[in-house]
């Protein structure tokens, strides 16, 4: 993955070990020193109640004999079964007889040894110790140094992507959405949406994973979701939350604890990435993300004011809300409908999410063509959803099974296996337009969920 975080984890466990071996310790650990914490990073330990707890991180009030460690370049503590001391990262007391740190790189962190075997550490153990400390601060300023070299290199590969799939504008939506797809691949991302502001607010026009790609076409919500903070407050944000931020509203396997999210200028909007590895996307990577926005720039210009055929979803839910009291006065009964492709995850793997998107349209088409509703919505990117009214009961219900038995026929080229489900509402149901879309939806899905 390219933004895999770099850490040299296994040279520093190379040379905690030589370090173990050289002095005889009973444990041997290097700790560093993050803001108030300590934070344990290479170990080599005999005993078996050295504290499991990944990552280990103490805070500095609660670092017993680490605190003291920091303090001085060197530290001897002789005859320790003579005192007590606060061994923090041992989960039950150990009878340690005699312990000894470094400063590493001026506080930067510290290392530190101990024994059982001996009740003191020589005068030639105490000058390797300090010698291996100064060679641990250097090991660790020349892997920031590796790191910094290759985030540029890293950037650099990310911006060719760029220039290779995105550049010159590509002439369509489809076009746009299969290099917008091609970039992110090369990246750590799980997830990604460009959302466009229009007259009814945020539609997602850029989708990548399948959760963002289910999004495609539709106005999701962004409340309470780190999308409205951006839209309120035009500034750029990055997720640092160990549990992880909802990248959608009201997914429960939606929270990611890495994310960004930034304005976009022209045409007014919002791009996000959002990833499950820890720390993938920080702050240093903003500018790379804002590189991808000016590159979709052109395209998207071009498409901000296409509208899908239909309402978007809030604009639907209003509507059928007015026609369930109008129905209610009227004595009229409604026939709600929603139909999907049962197979959309085949056929994603088989045809491509380009190829998936034409036959939802072509779908919607066909929707329209072979009912004349009242309305008709789009809903998460492939579910469509339509409602109307007529005074005979039995009218409708006619018209539902007719709709099942002769919507999938045209679409049969395409492999699509399609599900419709309807309900027909009379007035003395009086029923509420979420009740609706929620007893649909439940039916659609036979209790399952409807993400891709």
């Amino acid at each position: 993955m390219l933004f895999k975080k770099m850490i040299l984890g296994e040279e520093l466990q190379e040379l905690i070990t030589l370090v173990s071996n050289l002095l005889e310790a009973f444990t041997a650990a290097l700790f560093l020193v993050k803001g108030d914490k300590i934070v344990l990073v290479a170990q080599h330990s005999l005993s078996d109640n050295f504290s499991q707890v990944h990552p280990m991180v103490i805070p500095m009030e609660k670092g017993g004999v680490l605190t003291s460690a920091l303090e001085k370049e060197l530290l001897v503590l002789e005859r320790m079964d003579r005192h007590q001391y606060d061994f923090p990262y041992y989960t039950e007391r150990e009878e340690i007889k005699a312990f000894m740190s470094a400063r590493v790189n001026q506080g930067e962190g510290v290392l530190c040894v101990d024994t059982k075997r001996s009740t003191k550490f020589t005068e030639k153990q105490q000058k390797f110790l300090m010698q291996l400390a100064s060679l641990t601060g250097q090991f660790l300023k020349t892997s920031k140094d590796v790191r910094e070299k290759l985030s540029k290199l890293l950037k650099y590969k990310v911006i060719n992507e760029m220039v290779s799939h995105l550049y010159p504008p590509p002439a369509s939506l489809d076009q746009l959405q299969e290099g917008f797809s091609k970039v992110l691949a090369e990246w750590e991302v799980d997830e990604a949406m460009v959302l466009l502001k229009d007259g009814s607010g945020l539609k997602a026009v850029l989708g990548y994973g399948p959760l963002g790609v289910e999004q495609l076409g539709g106005y999701p919500s962004i409340k309470g979701t780190p999308w409205e903070k951006v839209n309120a407050y035009g500034h750029s944000y990055v997720c640092v939350s160990a549990k992880g931020e909802p990248f959608i509203m009201g997914m429960a396997d939606a929270h990611f604890p890495s994310m960004i999210i930034v304005p976009q200028d022209d045409p007014p909007g919002l791009l996000g990435l959002a990833s499950r590895a820890k720390n993938s996307l920080t702050t240093d990577l903003l500018d790379v993300v804002h590189s991808l926005g000016r590159f979709l720039s052109p395209s998207l210009k071009s498409h901000s004011s296409v509208s899908s055929a239909g309402s978007h979803l809030p604009m639907f839910m209003e509507g059928l809300e007015d026609a369930l009291a109008k129905a209610n006065e009227t004595e009229n009964s409604i026939l709600a409908v929603a139909c999907c492709l049962k197979n959309l995850g085949d056929l994603d793997r088989k045809m491509g999410v380009v190829e998936v998107e034409k036959t939802v349209d072509e779908l919607q088409r066909e929707f329209a063509k072979s009912w004349d509703a009242s309305d008709i919505c789009l809903f998460r990117g492939h579910i469509l959803m339509g409602y109307k009214i007529h005074p005979d009961r039995k009218h409708l219900e006619a018209e539902g099974k007719a709709l099942v038995k002769n919507l999938p026929l045209a679409l049969n080229s395409a492999r699509a296996e399609m599900k419709v489900v309807w309900k027909v509402i009379s007035p003395v149901h009086k029923e509420r337009a979420d009740g609706v879309l929620a007893k649909l939806l439940r039916e659609m899905s036979g209790g399952k969920g409807l993400f891709r």
